[in-house]
């Protein structure tokens, strides 16, 4: 089996993109803590440039989950780099399907109860709302993406059971 080069350049590039873009995020967020910068902050379509704690709260969980979707990636080349390097069918591959299908959907729920609390919090109202997204970008579609990188898990443990059975046969 070839291993696949273009997504793993892919992957390394949105990679490094990704954590110069949060570090940048960090740096931001750490200035409008301590030096009292004043910036637009968009949350859930509200924007405001109030820093209270509320505000705070919802920024941090933010930034907690994109911190989270920053190690899928990070995960997602580990994967990569393993196909390049071990056997098919090995335990870490397995392991890294399971951790990166389980991350996925951690996000994405926590992503709904963020979005949730957001409205509560600064509208005062609880909102609801359930969305059929045609983009990649549908939680849904997230969702289920996670799922099946999980599904991708158990079907490599089992092909791991498999061949190892069929190498005692041999």
């Amino acid at each position: 089996m070839k291993p696949p080069v273009l997504l793993k350049t892919i992957l390394g590039i949105c990679f490094i993109l990704l954590i110069i873009s949060y570090g940048s995020l960090i740096f931001t967020y750490v200035g409008m803590l301590f030096f009292d910068f004043q910036f637009l902050i968009e949350i859930n379509n509200n924007i405001t440039t109030e820093f209270t704690w509320k505000t705070t709260m919802i920024v941090l969980a933010n930034v907690i989950v994109s911190g989270i979707s920053i190690y899928i990636i990070y995960l997602l080349r580990k994967l990569i780099r393993s196909f390049f390097k071990e056997e098919i069918f090995s335990r870490l591959q397995i392991s890294l399907f399971n951790l990166i299908g389980q991350l996925i959907v951690l996000c994405t729920i926590a992503q709904f109860f963020i979005d949730f609390f957001a409205n509560l919090i600064l509208e005062n109202r609880a909102k609801l709302s359930f969305t059929i997204d045609s983009a990649f970008d549908s939680s849904l579609f997230i969702l289920a993406l996670g799922l099946f990188f999980i599904y991708l898990g158990k079907l490599f443990s089992k092909s791991r059971e498999l061949k190892q059975e069929n190498e005692l046969t041999v």
